[in-house]
C-alpha cells in the first residue's frame, strides 16, 4: 500500500501565515469535507426535520434497554448520546461496535443500527442477529444494504442525505438518536437543545472559519501547536471524554496524525504514571485538556494536578465549551476539534477526506479468507 504526501500543492504565499492563505487550504476542500464541517449547524436543523417525520410503532414503547450499533464515524453519534443522556435516560443504553451483539438483546430491546453508507459489515451482521432475536429495530443510513433491509423488513428508517464522509455527517448521525429516544418517552424532547447547539456552532464558525486570521482563530493556533507533535487529548468520563475521542479520531483520519486520548479520573490511576519515560519521546507530545465548568469539583482539581505532572514534559492547552446544555457544549467542542484537524491536515500537506489505509483494509477483507 503506497501512501502519498501532497507536497506539490497547497503552497503558501511568502510572507503570509500558511493557514491564512486560502489557496493553501485547497487539499482540505477536496471531497467537500471542509464545507461539510462548516455546515454543521445546517446539518443539525435538517436532521431534526428528517427524524421528526419517522414513525415508530406503538409496540416500540416500553422497551427495557437500548443498544446502538455502529462503527467509526457512524458510532460517534451513539457515543455522544450515551454520554450526554446518562443522567436522563430511563433505561440502560449500550454501544455495540462489533459483529456480535450482547446476549440480553431481545424483544424488549430497542436496537438502533447506524451506518452512514449502509454497507458497514459489522453493523449489518449485528442487525441480522438482532432481527433474529425479535428486537425492536430502527435504522439510520443514507443508502446501501442496511437501508434496503430496513425497508424490506418493515423497520423504521431515518434516511439521511448521501454525499458525506461518515465522520463529516455527525449531525445526521447524532440528532436522530435523540429524536427516536424522545418519541418513545425515554428522554425529554431535545429539539431546543439541538437548536442551541446550532447557534453556538454558528458563533464558533465566525471565529474558526478559513477567513478568520490565525491570531484570532483558536483552531488555527492549535493546529500550528500540534504540527509535528503527538497529541494527547484528555477529557472527563462523560461527554468531554467522548469529545476527546472524537478529536483523536479526526486527527487520525483528517490530518493523518497519530494521536491518543483518555479520560480523567481513570487515567489518574494508571496512565499518569507513564508520563516519565521515554523522556525524549514525551517531549515531542502536546496535551489538550477538554474541560467543562460543571465538572465535579474533584474532577476539576484532578485536571489541575494532572497538568502539573504532564507539563514537565509537554505543553498543555485547555479548551472550554460554550452554551448551556450538554448537547450544545459537546457539539461546539466537536466542531472546534474538527476544524483543528482540518487545519492540521493542511499543515501536514495531505488530502483530508482520503482514508487510504481504511480502503486498503476493506479491499483485503473483501478478498476473503485464505486468499
Amino acid at each position: 500500500m503506497e501512501m502519498k504526501r501532497e507536497d506539490e500543492r497547497g503552497q503558501a504565499c511568502p510572507g503570509v501565515p500558511p493557514l491564512d492563505d486560502l489557496s493553501f487550504l485547497e487539499p482540505v476542500r477536496e471531497g467537500g469535507i471542509l464545507e461539510h464541517a462548516l455546515s454543521l449547524p445546517d446539518q443539525l436543523r435538517d436532521a431534526l426535520r428528517i427524524a421528526e417525520e419517522v414513525f415508530l410503532p406503538p409496540s416500540y414503547r416500553g422497551v427495557k434497554g437500548v443498544v446502538v450499533a455502529g462503527m467509526g464515524g457512524s458510532a460517534i453519534g451513539g457515543m455522544l448520546a450515551s454520554a450526554i443522556l446518562e443522567g436522563e435516560l430511563s433505561v440502560p443504553m449500550l454501544l455495540s461496535r462489533n459483529y456480535d451483539i450482547p446476549a440480553f438483546v431481545g424483544e424488549e430491546t430497542l436496537f438502533i443500527a447506524v451506518s452512514y453508507s449502509g454497507n458497514t459489515e459489522e453493523t449489518i451482521s449485528a442487525y441480522e442477529t438482532a432481527k433474529g432475536r425479535g428486537a425492536k429495530i430502527a435504522c439510520i443510513a443514507s443508502d446501501g444494504d442496511l437501508a434496503e433491509m430496513a425497508l424490506q423488513d418493515g423497520f423504521p428508517l431515518v434516511k439521511i442525505p448521501t454525499g458525506y464522509q461518515p465522520r463529516a455527517a455527525i449531525g445526521y448521525l447524532f440528532v436522530p438518536l435523540l429524536l427516536l429516544l424522545a418519541k418513545l418517552g425515554l428522554i425529554p424532547d431535545k429539539s431546543k437543545e439541538v437548536e442551541e447547539a446550532a447557534e453556538v456552532i454558528e458563533e464558533w464558525r465566525e471565529e474558526l472559519s478559513p477567513e478568520c486570521p490565525t491570531p484570532d482563530n483558536l483552531a488555527k493556533q492549535l493546529a500550528e501547536r500540534l504540527k509535528g507533535k503527538i497529541p494527547a487529548i484528555y477529557g472527563c468520563e462523560g461527554y468531554t471524554g467522548v469529545v476527546a475521542y472524537r478529536w483523536r479520531t479526526q486527527l487520525n483520519e483528517n490530518a493523518k496524525a497519530f494521536a491518543m486520548s483518555n479520560v480523567v479520573p481513570e487515567m489518574n490511576h494508571n496512565e499518569v504514571v507513564g508520563w516519565r519515560f521515554p523522556d525524549p519521546i514525551l517531549r515531542n507530545f502536546v496535551a489538550v485538556f477538554i474541560r467543562d465548568p460543571d465538572d465535579h469539583p474533584q474532577i476539576r482539581r484532578r485536571f489541575d494536578l494532572t497538568k502539573e505532572i504532564v507539563k514537565r514534559y509537554a505543553p498543555v492547552y485547555e479548551v472550554w465549551p460554550r452554551g448551556e446544555s450538554k448537547v450544545a457544549r459537546a457539539l461546539g467542542l466537536v466542531f472546534l476539534g474538527d476544524m483543528v484537524s482540518l487545519y492540521l491536515a493542511a499543515l501536514n500537506r495531505v488530502v483530508a477526506y482520503k482514508v487510504e489505509p481504511i480502503e486498503w483494509l476493506k479491499e483485503q477483507l473483501a478478498k476473503g479468507e485464505g486468499e
